[in-house]
């Protein structure tokens, strides 16, 4: 495609963008401005989850080039509109979920996999719960290919990504004086054991989670496991497309919800993202129990202890380590629609009833206790307690 043809499209697609989904966004934007000093916008979130399944079945979406241009189109929109109240803009929210939900998992749209044809061994593996809970049943399906796919999709979206950030940089930054950047998500993942192998893999469950989206935006290349593993399979960054990627943030955003226990776990079978990572991971649900009271789920002290040991521990990075951290964000306020899990869990701080037909809320704890957070003296009182939770381990064998 000629680079006039490209703009003349852009123009286009900036002249159909409906007035009343502008004006929808503008007035929320501002709405929250009034009740809060700052707004973040994410780019790429529900949005393009909706519009995926219409890529697939027209251009294929992130499979193709083609998606780069398409998506900053859409993100100059959002910054020509509501660069002027937004000054931290998120190009892509958790990518490695886009990428492996939909192409290697089946949850998500456009749900592409080849679940069909792997080892019942992989499969096992894929049943397992890969975010902060379960997500649904993989559709088994044939016409994917869980070796090619999620890496193509995963370099089209860095690359689109850095693409948007060098068109705010050069075109909004400076007038706007915003911030952009990408958040990724991340788990932690704890040696099942202090065997070397096991240390290794649960190095290489890391990279092959977070380091494959920010490494690149730091050194301009992959991680160097996932260049040894995959080898041809991963697509490579040309000399102009590095330059443009590294460096492409303001800041990094990081979402995790969990940890798990991994093991060393050599899988044979057709080349897929799963059999690259050679791990094996587990861990424990926290469940929706319909057989549980209000009174019972308001009760959530591991909640409360999980966020005071967690904030107490930030506080010592920034103040011992020197992180700059710019904020803190808690999933969630209420109980909700938890994308393919539905109402299956609960991660609300305040509880929803979902079956009186009202979705009446109740604050749980841990709602209470954030309400008096930022007082002194409680802070002073509940700062550093740090006593574990006693960890169930599910064996991994």
């Amino acid at each position: 495609m000629s680079k006039e043809l490209l703009l003349c499209r852009h123009r286009a697609l900036r002249n159909s963008i409906p007035l009343g989904c502008s004006r929808m966004f503008g007035t929320r934007i501002s709405r929250l401005l009034k009740r809060s000093n700052s707004v973040s916008n994410s780019n790429l979130h529900v949005s393009c989850f909706v519009g995926r399944y219409t890529f697939k079945k027209t251009n294929f979406g992130f499979l193709r080039y083609l998606c780069r241009p398409d998506f900053c189109e859409f993100a100059e929109v959002c910054f020509w509109n509501f660069g002027d109240r937004v000054k931290r803009w998120i190009t892509l929210n958790e990518p490695w979920s886009f990428t492996v939900q939909g192409y290697v998992y089946g949850n998500f749209p456009p749900n592409s996999t080849a679940t069909a044809n792997q080892d019942p061994g992989v499969i096992s593996l894929i049943n397992f719960p890969i975010h902060r809970s379960r997500s649904g049943t993989p559709i088994p399906t044939k016409d994917g290919n869980p070796g090619t796919e999620p890496y193509i999709v995963a370099h089209n979206l860095i690359l689109a990504h850095a693409n948007a950030v060098d068109i705010y940089r050069k075109k909004y930054q400076a007038t706007q004086g915003g911030k952009i950047g990408m958040t990724n998500v991340a788990a932690w993942y704890e040696p099942y054991s202090d065997k070397k192998e096991n240390i290794e893999a649960s190095s290489r469950a890391l990279q092959f989670m977070l380091g494959w989206f920010v490494e690149p935006m730091v050194t301009g290349e992959y991680p160097p496991v996932m260049i040894k593993n995959v080898k041809e399979r991963l697509p490579t960054f040309t000399d102009d497309q590095e330059l443009l990627v590294k460096g492409s943030y303001d800041f990094l955003g990081i979402n995790y919800y969990t940890a798990y226990y991994v093991i060393d776990f050599p899988i044979s079978g057709p080349p897929s993202y799963v059999t690259d990572q050679q791990v094996k991971f587990s861990r424990v649900d926290e469940k929706n129990n319909k057989g549980k009271n209000v009174a019972s789920c308001l009760s959530d002290e591991i909640r409360i202890k999980y966020h005071n040991d967690h904030l107490w521990n930030l506080k010592l990075a920034m103040v011992q380590k020197n992180v700059r951290v710019k904020g803190y964000y808690a999933w969630s306020l209420f109980d909700n629609f938890e994308w393919c899990e539905g109402y299956t869990v609960r991660f609300g701080v305040f509880l929803v009833d979902f079956e009186n037909g009202r979705l009446t809320r109740f604050p749980k704890n841990s709602a209470l206790w954030w309400m008096q957070f930022l007082d002194k003296k409680q802070a002073q009182e509940t700062e550093g307690r740090q006593g574990s939770v006693k960890r169930l381990r599910i064996a991994a064998n």
